[in-house]
């Protein structure tokens, strides 16, 4: 799938849609986990999302994700709810 060029902006790798789970969305970024790359190297910066992040009982949480089917279908930024777009752009902007 080809990157958008939001996704290309905020330097987003690719992004997962797996709805049964709490952390629905898989935001996964460009920079890969810093500690031991020589030997984690296929470990990424992620963002995990429920759809409601912002609700005091949502999730949005960073942590290190390594890309696959296991996180879900592959969507593009484009098709994220606006407020999970939105959401997105305020976490990315305090980094």
């Amino acid at each position: 799938m080809k990157r958008t060029e939001a996704e290309k902006e905020l330097r987003i790798l690719c992004i997962y849609d797996l709805p049964e789970y709490t952390d629905r969305y898989c935001i996964v970024m460009e920079k890969h986990y810093p500690h031991h790359r020589e030997k984690y190297d296929k470990f990424r910066d992620c963002l995990s999302l429920s759809d409601n992040p912002t609700h005091p009982q949502g999730y949005s949480q960073w942590g290190v994700c390594v890309i696959g089917p296991h996180l879900g279908e592959r969507i593009t930024f484009d098709s994220l709810p606006k407020n999970i777009q939105a959401h997105i752009r305020q976490r990315l902007a305090k980094e």
